[in-house]
């Protein structure tokens, strides 16, 4: 599905976007609005495009069994297992780099508790680093929201819609909360891509509402900060009209041909495949560039998303392809996975979950 790459490159290509200017030294205070600073600023709603991708890569393979034969085996611990190998390599590598570059960049109770996904009253080496606890997390609860999807869609959509009004309305104000309706959102694009249902019209009604929901709601958007603090910043991730906009741009994706062959363009492609590792390191690099470069503004920022892409891809050739396209990937599931087993028996967490749907779905299917 090489759109799905196109898609995690548009993603990445927005959140560099938003830091080239978030650290330029012309960002404008306050930022005026329909400016060119608040259009790339909006780019880190790329990052809600990326927490939709997840719930939609992580559901599609189960999903498309359980369509096909009725039932399928969700095998818990080698899931568990496959995402340790596929998320934290990479990130502790980057990590490392980061305090190498720069000595006493982290107190050492500070890179621990990010080692561990930690992220209340943390001062992170690198600020993007946040969103990974986050997602780390739902890696956590998501074989319960894919088992309700496919059990129990009623509770699954009532639960969607408890995280919004229990993060706008409730104690329960935190960022796991606030941003776990978009990663639902992915499995429910996820089951909407293999049923292969008919939505084409409403996407192209449904997409610039959401837009215009999302840019009205700005004005209200919050988030805690990691430091205890609430950001009331434009362009936080719990704003569901964003939400809402990337789930109907990862559907669009998919379906709309037009968009469809343009996302599958090889250097769209190739962005994609190394989206993981340029976000890693692409703030970092931003940053530094934007203070220091002694160029016109413009250049300075063009100079700055070129070096994050290309800083991206070298980290991508040096560290994350041997754990995604080389042998080393499966021998170190196959470590990996007998420690989380052990952790699930003493735990009585079910190694194995059978996902099934009723007779008449799999007849109304047919």
């Amino acid at each position: 599905m090489a759109y799905v790459d196109g898609l995690r490159a548009v993603a990445v290509l927005l959140v560099i976007m938003h830091h080239v200017m978030l650290h330029s030294t012309i960002l404008p205070h306050p930022v005026p609005f329909a400016g060119l600073a608040h259009f790339m600023l909006e780019g880190a709603h790329g990052v809600d495009v990326f927490f939709v991708l997840s719930g939609f890569c992580l559901s599609y393979p189960l999903l498309q069994r359980v369509r096909r034969n009725g039932e399928t085996t969700f095998e818990v611990c080698r899931y568990f297992s496959k995402r340790i190998v596929r998320i934290v390599p990479p990130y502790y590598a980057a990590l490392a780099l980061f305090l190498i570059v720069v000595p006493g960049g982290g107190a050492p109770l500070e890179v621990l508790k990010q080692m561990l996904f930690l992220d209340w009253h943390t001062h992170f080496v690198n600020g993007s680093f946040w969103t990974l606890c986050v997602e780390f997390r739902w890696y956590i609860v998501f074989p319960a929201i894919l088992i309700l999807w496919v059990r129990a869609p009623k509770v699954f959509t009532a639960l969607a819609l408890f995280t919004v009004l229990a993060y706008g309305f409730t104690r329960l104000h935190a960022p796991d909360i606030g941003t776990l309706l978009p990663f639902m959102l992915g499995i429910v694009a996820a089951d909407i891509e293999i049923r292969h249902l008919r939505i084409d019209p409403l996407l192209w009604a449904v997409l610039p509402v959401a837009i215009l929901c999302g840019a009205v709601l700005e004005q209200s958007a919050s988030m805690p900060s990691p430091q205890g603090a609430e950001s009331s910043i434009f362009f936080v991730q719990t704003n569901a009209g964003w939400q809402i906009a990337a789930f109907m741009l990862v559907l669009a994706g998919g379906r709309l041909q037009i968009l469809r062959r343009m996302l599958c363009l090889r250097p769209l492609v190739a962005i994609g495949t190394a989206s993981y590792s340029i976000y890693l390191v692409h703030e970092p690099v931003v940053g530094w560039i934007d203070q220091h470069a002694r160029l016109a503004p413009a250049a300075t920022m063009a100079l700055a998303y070129s070096a994050a892409l290309l800083a991206g891809f070298m980290f991508w050739a040096a560290v994350e392809r041997w754990w995604t396209s080389t042998p080393l990937k499966e021998r170190a599931i196959s470590v990996v996975q007998p420690r989380v087993d052990a952790a699930a028996g003493m735990l009585e967490i079910p190694r194995k979950v059978a996902l099934c749907v009723a007779e008449r779905e799999i007849s109304e299917g047919a």
